[in-house]
This record gives structure tokens, sequence and C-alpha cells, in this order.
């Protein structure tokens, strides 16, 4: 139907132009001499003559157009047909092989596990995966190939571990962190963990991971924090707060960061609450112990604030920088310098606390 739609509108606008271009020309040949007047029969007869080239040109024209979508639309009824053709037999040829194929000789899957030739018992993960409705104990296999010694194998377990459906599946497939993680085995379990989400999103990690390793379960965690809000600041913050990590890195990823978008400002009151209220003050929130943050964004970036709540001794406000206290006694006191009279030095320390030291125990 479409096609039959598409057919008129382009012969309707072939002719209206043909028009067209004829009511043009015969304005300009017409141009001095006035559009209403009387004609005679033999006139009009010669006008029909004079245009007769211009008539037999659009029929021509016209038919010409239709026979090449004709053509056109033919053809493609043609290799619409033979395509459908070339789909059933291919699906009969699929499901024929894959008849064939569910004969699987286990035991020769087996020795080739028990190989030493990691190439081979990788292949045989990924065979075992692709016919795991056709292979006992799916689940038992893929639960010791995650813990083979060559990673290309463990990537095909966990690769594998994506089709169980089942809560067990996320300690097997989390088996793998307990060895190192290159970039593609990385890949591999995000995407298995996703695929996994139904069985992990509302479950008490404890119970799930009752029988997996810290790392298992701190791997877990991070993935949660990772696929969840802000997920995508989460790498660069590591990153930041790395003190091991060049100082280049820790700034590139501050930059990062400073680039996000998005948020929600009550979000930042709460953190604010939970964190910093204790010795900082943003209006009358908090607690003037620190620094007054409540002119913060106009007096700093974005790029420096982030600086200052990851590194924070990078740059110390005046006033707050930190001192070592030794007394007689043997006891050291780290803090800021609140306030010093001749007998005594108070400094802040910790959770917004003072200490109060006798000059002469310094």
């Amino acid at each position: 139907m479409r096609d039959k739609t598409r057919i008129i509108s382009l012969a309707v606008a072939f002719i209206a132009g043909i028009w067209l271009i004829d009511v043009i020309v015969d304005l300009y040949l017409f141009k001095d001499k006035p559009f209403l007047q009387v004609v005679s029969i033999s006139a009009f007869v010669t006008f029909l003559l004079d245009h007769l080239f211009l008539l037999v040109l659009l029929i021509a024209g016209f038919s010409l157009f239709t026979l090449i979508i004709m053509k056109i639309l033919t053809q493609k009824n043609m290799i619409e047909k033979a395509l459908q053709k070339a789909h059933g037999e291919l699906e009969i040829r699929v499901q024929e092989r894959t008849v064939k194929l569910a004969n699987v000789n286990e035991k020769l899957l087996d020795t080739i596990l028990a190989c030493g030739e990691y190439r081979a018992r990788a292949a045989a993960v990924h065979t075992i995966t692709n016919l795991r409705d056709h292979v006992r104990d799916f689940k038992g296999r893929m639960a010791a190939a995650i813990s083979d010694t060559h990673p290309r194998v463990r990537l095909e377990a966990i690769r594998g571990v994506s089709f169980i459906d089942s809560p067990d599946a996320v300690g097997i497939a989390l088996k793998a962190v307990d060895q190192e993680l290159d970039y593609w085995l990385a890949y591999t379990m995000e995407h298995t963990l996703h695929a996994l989400k139904p069985h992990w999103q509302a479950a008490d990690p404890n119970l799930l991971l009752a029988n997996s390793t810290e790392a298992a379960k701190k791997y877990l965690e991070r993935h949660k924090k990772m696929a969840g809000p802000g997920g995508i600041a989460l790498k660069p913050i590591e990153i930041a707060e790395n003190v091991d990590a060049p100082k280049s890195e820790r700034m590139g990823a501050i930059r990062e960061l400073a680039k996000l978008k998005g948020g929600k400002h009550q979000r930042g009151e709460a953190v604010f609450k939970q964190v910093c209220s204790a010795c900082h003050m943003v209006g009358k929130l908090g607690k003037k112990f620190g620094p007054d943050l409540s002119d913060i964004a106009a007096r700093m970036k974005k790029e420096e604030m982030l600086t200052s709540i990851l590194m924070p001794n990078d740059k110390i406000a005046k006033g707050y920088e930190t001192i070592s206290v030794l007394t007689i006694d043997g006891d050291t006191h780290a803090g800021f310098i609140l306030k010093e009279t001749d007998d005594t030095l108070s400094l802040g320390i910790a959770n917004a606390k003072q200490v109060d030291i006798p000059q002469d125990d310094i």
C-alpha cells in the first residue's frame, strides 16, 4: 500500500512540475499579450498543435517513470522472497546442526579440561557454555573452571556463569576476584554481574556471599556503587584519594570530577551534616571549629574545592596548619593552634575537640 501511495505521489509531483514549467514558459512568451481574449476553434487547435511536443514528452516521461518504479518494486519483492526462503532454509540447517551437537562427548570434554594446554581448556569451557542445555552439571563445571590457573580459562568461566539463573551464581562468579583480574577479566565480570543483578540487588550480601572471601564481598559492594547513582565518579575519586598515586594522576582525576554534571544539593547537605559539620559551618549549620565554608563558592573554584576535600594536605588554610606537641610525659598531640597564652597552648584536634596543654609541660 505504501509503495502505491509513493508512486501516485511521485506521478502527481512529476505532472505538476511539467505543468508549472509550461506555465512559466507561456508567461515569458506571452508577457506582452492580454491573458483574456476571444479565440476561435482554429486558434485553439493551433495552440494544441504548438504544444503537442510538450504533451507527448509529458506522456512519455510519465510512462517511463512508471515503468522504472514498477521494475524497482518487482525486484524488491523478488529479493524479499529470496531472503525469506534463505532464512527459512538457514533455520532448518541450524536446527539440524543443533540436534547433532546435542550429542556431547562429555568424556572428551573432561579430558580436555584436565590437559595442560590453557587454550584447549578455554575452548572446552566455551563449548560447554554454548551447549549448557545438553551438558550434565554445568554449574559445577563452571565453578571448577572459575579457579583455573590461567586467566583465559577463567574468563570463559565468568562468561559461562552469567547464564546460571540462581543466587549462588553470584558467589561462583566472584571466586575469580581471589586471583588477579586483568582488563578483560574485569570487563567480563562487570557484564556477568549485570546479568545476575536480579539475584544480588535486594539480597543480604552476608547471606548471599556467606562462603565467599572478603575480597569478593568488597568487589560486589564496589560494583553496586558503580552501578548506582554517581557511580561514574567512583573511579576518579579512588585515584584522587590514593596517596601513593602520582600527583599528576590525582589532579587529572580531580579535573575529571569537576567536569561531571548532575547531582542533588539535598544529598550534598546530608553528606555535609554527617561528615563535615563537626568541624565546619555553612550558614547556621555545623560548628565553627575549622574554616567557615559559608562563602566557599565565591572564594574557590570547583577544582579547588574538590582538591581540598580529596587532597586536604595539598593546601591548608592560614591559621589551620597542623603541628605536633610532645609533652614531658611523652604524650604527643597533633592539631592546629586555637589560642595560646603565657600559661596554656590550646590545640584543635580530631572530632572537633580541644586539648589544653600547659606551657611548662611542653
